[in-house]
């Protein structure tokens, strides 16, 4: 996984030179990724993912201020006919506002998250979920 400075995001949050070993693909309408933290109780953000890879994904969310970088857990779900849902274990590398794309106070900003280690179970629901909820995927 790679920083922001890596890539330059483009005026819709578009990425223009992706360096990551392993490329992500775009997801299908409807994915979402609840990021929370272990040291915040009861505190989580809704985002939309826009791509993922088996490495970590970028979403985009409305937000006043930037994600804490603590983000250690993410819940992945997309209800549509094969109700996936995932939570694994990750840490936020960057987080920037999309420029001139705001909602009242609210700013639109691209996150990415990096997942860590993972054990074999949570890598096989990874995969799963990839199958299923990516574009091309039945």
């Amino acid at each position: 996984m790679h920083s922001g400075e890596d890539c330059e995001v483009l005026d819709r949050g578009g990425v223009a030179d992706d360096r990551r070993a392993v490329p992500r693909v775009t997801v299908k309408e409807g994915v979402f990724a609840s990021l929370s933290s272990s040291r915040r109780v009861n505190h989580a953000r809704l985002t939309r993912v826009v791509d993922i890879s088996e490495q970590g994904f970028s979403a985009l969310y409305f937000g006043m201020e930037k994600l804490e970088g603590n983000v250690s857990k993410v819940t992945m779900f997309w209800m549509d006919r094969f109700n996936c849902h995932l939570k694994l274990p990750c840490r936020l590398v960057y987080d920037q506002p999309i420029p001139g794309e705001f909602f009242g106070p609210f700013i639109l900003r691209r996150c990415g998250v990096e997942f860590l280690r993972m054990s074999n179970e949570e890598l096989r629901h990874l995969r799963y979920f990839l199958r299923r909820c990516t574009r091309g995927a039945d």
